[in-house]
């Protein structure tokens, strides 16, 4: 499994950011880790190059202003080196080496074009979000030349798994579902006020319905 690149989106990410980077350490098999920090108001840049300092596979790229999860895949995915892509959340927790490898090996050994992940095991409210809505997990392996040309992906922000997703059925790529056993995510209403959170959530599904009107209007 040569050539794997990992991209991290990530935004006002510092906390929660070393508990992602820590066990990356732990899988050779990664070329390049790529976070991008998509215009971050707190120490997120400043986190993830300190752990640059300690594995030089880590590299920032910073991007000027908010743009949105789908513009920083983008950003990401072209930095990398590989073609071999595995797209990893800024927010988890519980990720192990092997989640790493479990994502990456069905698509670098051509079982399928793209994996993604489900949370198991880790929590009740992630379980069952992830029951209802799996298509929304951000966990994903892919092989980017593939992936390249999803329509919207730039710009669709909060959509991008569901941009990723529909390309793929309309491609007819092959997609296989991997668990993730005990993994689980921050909450958006655990990184900020309830309010707040609530309010993050809402905004969410609005870019998701958003990308999907406007691509069902093209």
């Amino acid at each position: 499994m040569r050539g794997l690149c990992v991209v991290i989106p990530a935004c006002d990410e510092a906390p929660r950011l070393p508990a992602v980077l820590a066990p990356l350490a732990a899988v050779p098999e990664v070329e390049r880790i790529t976070v991008v920090d998509d215009g971050s108001r707190d120490g997120t840049a400043a986190v993830a190059r300190e752990w640059g300092v300690r594995d030089p596979r880590i590299r920032v790229l910073r991007l000027p202003e908010n743009r949105g999860k789908g513009a920083a895949i983008v950003a990401g995915a072209e930095a990398s080196p590989g073609d071999l892509v595995v797209l990893l959340d800024a927010d988890l927790l519980g990720l192990e080496a092997q989640h790493v490898r479990d994502l990456a090996l069905p698509v670098a050994e051509g079982g399928c074009d793209m994996t993604v992940g489900i949370f198991r095991e880790g929590r009740l409210a992630t379980d069952l979000a992830q029951s209802a809505a799996p298509i929304l997990n951000g966990q994903r392996a892919l092989r980017w030349s593939l992936f390249r040309d999803t329509p919207g992906l730039v710009g669709c922000r909060g959509g991008a798994e569901v941009a990723l997703s529909r390309h793929a059925r309309r491609r007819g790529y092959r997609v296989l579902r991997v668990p993730l056993r005990g993994m689980t995510h921050v909450m958006k209403q655990e990184k900020r006020s309830r309010l707040a959170g609530r309010l993050a959530h809402l905004r969410m599904f609005g870019e998701i319905f958003r990308y999907l009107l406007r691509k069902v209007g093209a």
